[in-house]
């Protein structure tokens, strides 16, 4: 759907926060503040889809759509395990 995708300024905030994330909460071996975000924006537009039933429609959808379209799809029976199709 036209519109809806990843906001751009939104994406800033994103990358930012992570950025600035204290080092008490990632523990980066150099002591250094924040995680570097890269992001990888595909398939922006897809279709706006209820989940009544929680995750299991969820989890369908995202095993068609995760990653990139040049890379492979993974085959997700939960949010917990994730195979290569």
């Amino acid at each position: 759907m036209v519109g809806l995708g990843f906001n751009p300024n939104a994406r800033t905030d994103v990358i930012e926060a992570f950025a600035n994330a204290p080092n008490s909460l990632v523990d980066n071996p150099d002591g250094l503040k924040g995680i570097t975000l890269h992001l990888q924006v595909d398939e922006e537009y897809l279709d706006v889809t209820a989940f009544p039933n929680g995750f299991t429609e969820f989890d369908a959808i995202k095993g068609d759509h995760f990653g990139t379209i040049a890379e492979p799809r993974l085959q997700c029976r939960d949010t917990r395990s994730c195979t290569d199709r």
